[in-house]
């Protein structure tokens, strides 16, 4: 059975992408000093930039749906890196 809890440090470690770490690491920075709504608002970005980037990645291997997903996230278009 894995355990329930786990560190802040130790979860922001797990992340893949350096970008999505340093925005984690400053939700959880906020988190620390008692800033929790600028923490739930600093997470939030992380997960929406984490989630758009993974599509990009996706789209860039050839997945039609992920590029369709891209398509209509935008107003302004897919996005280009």
């Amino acid at each position: 059975m894995s355990q329930p809890l786990a560190d802040l440090d130790e979860l922001v470690l797990k992340c893949r992408d350096e970008r999505a770490k340093s925005y984690i690491a400053e939700a959880v920075a906020c988190y620390k000093v008692g800033a929790f709504r600028s923490s739930v608002v600093a997470c939030w970005i992380a997960v929406c930039f984490d989630v758009i980037d993974k599509l990009r990645e996706l789209a860039l291997a050839g997945d039609a749906e992920a590029e369709k997903k891209l398509r209509n996230s935008s107003p302004y278009g897919p996005a280009t890196t």
